[in-house]
């Protein structure tokens, strides 16, 4: 962990810090691809390790489409096979490199 990336880092507030704390270890867990979630497989996550004593699932939300406002994740929408559309977030390079500086984002 270099004192840069806890500079970065500092710039998050405590809900965000702990919303990115669950997306990459949720992230370094995951098969597959590893810097893209959807809400769902992501609270099934959040519901399974017991993070609702860590951060309540709406800020968790709110934090994610926050940071999507501001860049640190990039937000795509891709119509279903039956209509509707599904909403798949991605690490921004920058975040990405964030989370791997601080150790969180063990990447393969």
């Amino acid at each position: 962990m270099t004192t840069q990336a806890v500079y970065e880092l500092a710039a998050f507030s405590e809900s965000e810090r702990r919303t990115l704390r669950l997306i990459a270890e949720y992230l370094s867990n995951k098969k597959g691809r590893r810097d893209c979630f959807v809400y769902k497989y992501l609270r099934m996550y959040y519901e399974r390790r017991g993070w609702e004593n860590v951060v309540e699932w709406h800020t968790v939300e709110r934090n994610i489409r926050r940071l999507a406002e501001h860049g640190w994740l990039v937000r795509r929408v891709y119509a279903k096979h039956r209509g509707g559309r599904a909403v798949v977030f991605c690490l921004s390079e920058g975040l990405e490199h964030l989370l791997a500086k601080l150790g969180w984002l063990k990447l393969r």
